[in-house]
């Protein structure tokens, strides 16, 4: 049997699976309601709620759904049940979503003392932190048994008896400091021994001959949304079953929540230009701006607003490396990010007169930026910890050629004049204002065959909007 700790995953010789610990977001799970069961049996005091459960009362936080509640169509054995699979085959982050509830990770924890025995109880400390965005319930048990199948001949494991199991442990999970599960209701949210069907099969055998799972008993929880800000859930669990094992899981998760950021779609026209169209806008604003004050070549955001104006504010990039900068943008303005983006032509070293004697073939130049826009394999963008998902769909190449007008000492050493034709292609993000308060926005695009050969950076903008 597998000891999974919530604060990493670790087998004891008793076999035994303890969820003590899950991530830094939130997840709770609701028993399953039985069928044609209304949910009537609510009661009111004061902040906490009363449910019937089993011809009993119980107390129940609202910060969870109700064991009897099928959140997003699914019981709560049914949302514990996908959480251990996926935490057995791997727990694969790009996994962990189910449509909008997430299923919680499990910290890396440290062994702080004991010995692993009921009499001097190993102590397993952890904290993982996340970020997710608004509206997102979470799935996370507090412990399990999980049977498991064997290459050496040996039978499948036994359950464990309902009543060892819940007296062997004793749980306090809270959420921002408020009790959700402790002993005195622990029992309404037990799921008696569940078969995995199929069974979970394991990529490889365990170093004691596990090669699958066959069940799980346990408790767990589905959590509801939480509000925008910081929260912190905590497991205290000491989990005592005598003449096997001790062990004691102090686990916290801290749970970002943030409000995703809006990025105009690909094919709109902010303010009455394409994407493509503020490309080339991008590519005039950050080359008319002199060397010694250019925010591409900026290496802490000083520069930041030069030559800001109108609605939308350019965010720098760089020329292929790593940076970190900080800056303030006034309320109400948009961010057109560039992520990948390219510039060939006439000011650009590509053809006359930059490079005399080689004409300007706009379609030429054209192919240019696009291949080396087609040769980033890894464009990552994260907005408050969230990831922007399909960033290739933000695509824009300018749709006719522009002219750029270099100032004295110009940032790319090009004299000081007007320079056409220029085309441009890339990945960018207009993105729509930012509340007022701190972000970051992180950059990594890896790009490994480009006219300059491999290209791979991380850019990070800190931003205060005022």
């Amino acid at each position: 049997m597998k000891s999974i700790i919530m604060n990493n995953l670790a087998h004891t010789a008793s076999r035994y699976l303890a969820l003590a610990c899950v991530s830094t977001a939130l997840l709770a799970l609701a028993v399953p309601a039985q069928a044609g069961e209304k949910d009537d049996h609510k009661y009111r005091k004061d902040d906490d709620k009363y449910q019937k459960y089993d011809h009993k009362y119980v107390k129940h936080s609202p910060l969870v759904y109700p064991p009897q509640a099928r959140p997003y169509g699914k019981s709560l054995t049914e949302w514990i049940s996908l959480y251990w699979r996926w935490i057995l085959t791997g727990s694969n982050p790009d996994e962990s979503k189910i449509g909008r509830v997430q299923l919680m990770p499990i910290p890396n924890g440290e062994l702080i003392s004991g010995s692993g025995t009921p009499e001097d109880p190993a102590l397993y400390r952890g904290q993982l932190e996340i970020t997710i965005p608004v509206g997102t319930p979470l799935v996370l048990p507090q412990f399990a048994w999980i049977g498991e199948r064997y290459n050496n001949g040996s039978p499948d494991d036994a359950p464990i008896a309902d009543d060892i199991l819940l007296a062997g442990v004793s749980t306090t999970f809270t959420i921002n400091d408020r009790p959700v599960i402790t002993d005195a209701n622990k029992e309404a949210y037990y799921i008696p021994v569940t078969p995995f069907d199929p069974i979970v099969e394991y990529a490889a055998p365990t170093d004691y001959g596990s090669v699958g799972a066959v069940f799980f008993q346990g408790v767990g929880t589905v959590i509801r949304a939480l509000p925008e800000g910081v929260h912190r859930i905590h497991l205290y669990e000491p989990y005592i079953i005598p003449g096997f094992f001790g062990t004691i899981y102090d686990n916290t998760w801290i749970v970002r929540v943030v409000r995703p950021a809006h990025i105009a779609n690909p094919r709109s026209r902010p303010f009455g230009k394409s994407y493509g169209e503020w490309g080339a806008k991008w590519w005039q604003w950050a080359l008319s701006i002199p060397a010694d004050r250019s925010p591409l070549s900026d290496e802490t955001g000083e520069f930041a607003g030069e030559g800001q104006h109108g609605p939308v504010w350019f965010v720098a990039g760089t020329f292929g490396t790593d940076a970190e900068r900080s800056f303030t943008v006034p309320r109400h303005k948009f961010l057109f990010l560039p992520v990948f983006n390219w510039i060939f032509g006439s000011g650009v070293f590509d053809c006359d007169p930059t490079v005399p004697g080689v004409p300007c073939v706009v379609e030429d130049l054209q192919a240019g930026a696009a291949a080396n826009t087609e040769a980033a394999e890894i464009l990552n963008v994260m907005i408050d910890g969230l990831p922007v998902p399909d960033v290739r769909r933000y695509r824009g190449a300018s749709p006719e050629p522009f002219s750029i007008t270099y100032p004295e000492n110009s940032v790319t050493e090009v004299p000081a004049g007007t320079y056409s034709p220029n085309v441009s292609d890339g990945y960018w993000l207009m993105i729509a204002p930012l509340s007022r308060g701190t972000h970051e926005i992180r950059v990594h695009v890896s790009a490994p065959d480009t006219l300059f050969g491999l290209i791979e950076f991380t850019v990070v903008h800190n931003i205060t909007v005022e």
